[in-house]
């Protein structure tokens, strides 16, 4: 998925990816914010899903970013 997403970027103006992998693919979703950073944000909307454990080790493990 991380590969398709990839060339849509290359493909389309796309500026950011909401929910681009499964909600409890943790190990995936640094490897989705490493290959489009610079080029779309990542949304973590069901990965996050309001939880404040889940915010907080998605920001440990730079899943997400803090803007604030």
């Amino acid at each position: 998925m991380i590969k398709k997403i990839a060339s849509w970027l290359e493909q389309f103006p796309i500026i950011s990816v909401e929910d681009g992998l499964a909600e409890d693919d943790w190990a995936h979703w640094p490897i989705l914010r490493e290959t489009i950073a610079g080029r779309a944000l990542t949304l973590g909307d069901d990965l996050l899903c309001t939880n404040p454990r889940h915010i907080q080790r998605a920001i440990e493990s730079k899943l997400a970013m803090r803007y604030f």
